[in-house]
């Protein structure tokens, strides 16, 4: 019998043809990506450095890609309002939301300048549009205080890893410093977390979380959010010395809060 008249795999092919089909018209119905950060991406941070990777490997795939900082604010002045809720930044997005109509929306660092305000101005696009949400979880500003995962004593110096399955309880929340530098800043960031993402949820915008380590991954799908594992997109040459480097150096020490968390969430074995 020949191979286009057996109907096993006459089957086979046409479903391999749907998929075909339906990655095409995924990959078309996300042409625009509009890219959030606090920074320019040439201004060489971390996370900077991840979206301009980011840029470059979708443009190369035949994307339209713009992004939206604080170089796009007319007045960049930082005060403890804004940091909370900065109104000049969410206007500012909803206008270049509805004049660049992007398929998704990447999200990366915005707790500095433009304030998870603006996730108010990407819900209200959301239910007019149909659009894909997704963040780059680069610390664990969504779950914790301090972006960093870390709390500090009452009278200075440090406590220790947050611990994800306390970390929703008030009186958790309000024995503990969150930021070292004064109580000034350790209200302020618990204020931004608490009315940002206590009653107003403002994190449900965020339809996919994409994590660049198990652990990162572990500790965000414990706590409810659609979280999935993948690494920064790295050139070849920098994951190649990546990799390198953690087979050199097998026993570097961590962080006690590292330890505490990887204690807490024991890596999957690996696929």
């Amino acid at each position: 019998m020949c191979a286009g008249c057996d109907p096993r795999i006459a089957g086979r092919n046409a479903s391999l043809t749907q998929n075909d089909g339906a990655a095409t018209d995924r990959r078309a119905s996300m042409q625009r990506v509009l890219q959030i950060n606090d920074y320019p991406a040439e201004t060489g941070g971390g996370a900077e450095v991840v979206m301009a990777r980011t840029i470059a490997l979708l443009r190369s795939a035949g994307m339209t890609v713009a992004s939206f900082t604080c170089a796009d604010l007319p007045a960049r002045r930082r005060t403890p309002l804004r940091y909370l809720n900065n109104p000049v930044a969410r206007t500012r997005l909803a206008a270049r939301l509805e004049a660049f109509r992007p398929d998704v929306i990447h999200l990366h660092n915005f707790y500095h300048v433009l304030s998870p305000g603006i996730l108010a101005a990407v819900r209200r696009y959301q239910k007019r549009y149909p659009v894909r949400v997704v963040m780059t979880a680069h610390d664990y500003h969504l779950v914790c205080p301090n972006s960093g995962g870390s709390w500090f004593g009452i009278l200075g110096g440090h406590g220790g890893a947050f611990d994800p399955a306390r970390i929703r309880s008030w009186r958790y929340l309000l024995s503990r410093r969150w930021d070292q530098r004064s109580a000034i800043h350790c209200v302020l960031k618990l204020i931004q977390h608490l009315w940002n993402y206590g009653p107003r949820r403002r994190q449900r915008t965020i339809d996919q979380v994409l994590c660049p380590s198990r652990l990162t991954c572990d500790i965000y799908t414990a706590l409810g959010f659609p979280a999935v594992l993948l690494p920064h997109p790295l050139p070849p040459q920098a994951r190649r010395r990546q990799i390198q480097a953690a087979r050199a150096a097998p026993g570097l020490r961590r962080t006690p809060g590292a330890r505490e968390r990887a204690r807490r969430f024991p890596r999957h074995p690996a696929t």
